[in-house]
């Protein structure tokens, strides 16, 4: 079961550092190679699509498709840095 695309659901906006506006989103499953070589869909249990924002008097979600990005190409998603204690407690015990 090869992993084709991921499926993600835009659930909101932000704003960066530089002032714009950024879409957030959110994995709700991928697209699967089988065998036989058909395609299908697996969506994650936990996720409600009706909790997502639709457009007035749609009842859809949209959902778009992105390139699965695959670890032994060197295309891993980017680390967020370590967060390193406060010099605060770099200091010896005083007692």
């Amino acid at each position: 079961m090869t992993i084709l695309k991921r499926l993600v659901v835009k659930n909101g906006s932000y704003e960066d550092r530089d002032g714009k506006q950024r879409g957030r989103y959110v994995e709700v499953g991928h697209l699967h190679e089988a065998k036989d070589g058909g395609q299908y869909i697996t969506l994650d249990a936990h996720i409600n699509l009706a909790a997502f924002p639709r457009r007035e008097g749609d009842t859809r979600v949209m959902v778009s498709m992105y390139d699965n990005e695959k670890k032994e190409e060197g295309r891993e998603r980017p680390r967020q840095q370590e967060r390193r204690p406060s010099r605060d407690f770099e200091d010896d015990v005083p007692w």
